[in-house]
């Protein structure tokens, strides 16, 4: 349900508006794009129009918080709401047509959207420590200890940290949001206690339970 129009891409758009929408019609022949959170047209490297533009879209769709119990139930709601969007009168002055006659009209000219998903994540590229973990803000994170002191692309999304190292994923953990945080996976440092034995009994990563109650030592 998306495009762009063929003369111009505003930078930064995917990652604002249009990954909330993910619609987009026009109605007027200069360089621009529209996007149906509000109908509006913004030229060029508009940023204010589309800071402006997600302020709507998190009125319309995001006030009051919806009650869902996970992050995948959210799209289909957006979704839904957009697509209401889309039967409202068009942007002056073409309020004589739906917001969806203008976006059939304007998708002849669209390009073909990417085929690989945008990822919606921050990245940084770091080195994991000695003790086989990164930093994301004031949370730790381990990584497998293969791969201390190596490179790390760290891919940081909304409800999870990915480690990459030499355009492998290594690691994946749910985001944690409180300060000062560990979050380890025990077998990330099976390697260890080739060498280090005793560290299951004092080694952070093996403090209560993570085998499950079921293992016996």
């Amino acid at each position: 349900m998306a495009g762009v129009e063929d003369q111009r891409v505003v930078e930064g758009f995917a990652c604002g508006v249009g990954s909330v929408s993910g619609d987009l019609h026009a109605g007027q022949e200069h360089e621009s794009i529209r996007g149906s959170l509000g109908g509006q047209a913004f030229k060029g490297f508009g940023f204010g129009d589309v800071e402006n533009l997600a302020k709507r879209s998190e009125r319309t769709y995001l006030t009051p918080i919806p009650a869902i119990g996970h992050l995948s139930e959210l799209g289909p709601l957006l979704l839904t709401g957009c697509q209401k969007d889309l039967e409202l009168p068009g942007p002056r002055p073409h309020q004589d047509k739906t917001r969806r006659e203008l976006l059939e009209e304007e998708r002849r000219s669209f390009l073909p959207l990417q085929e690989k998903p945008f990822e919606a994540c921050t990245r940084r590229s770091t080195f994991v420590d000695k003790r086989s973990l990164i930093q994301v803000d004031t949370n730790s994170y381990s990584a497998p200890v293969r791969w201390a002191h190596h490179p790390v692309l760290i891919k940081s999304f909304v409800d999870r940290i990915e480690l990459w190292c030499e355009q492998e994923r290594v690691a994946t953990h749910t985001r944690c949001y409180k300060k000062g945080q560990f979050r380890l996976e025990p077998y990330h440092y099976l390697m260890l206690l080739k060498t280090k034995p005793g560290s299951l009994d004092n080694a952070r990563a093996f403090k209560g339970q993570p085998w499950g109650e079921d293992f016996d030592l």
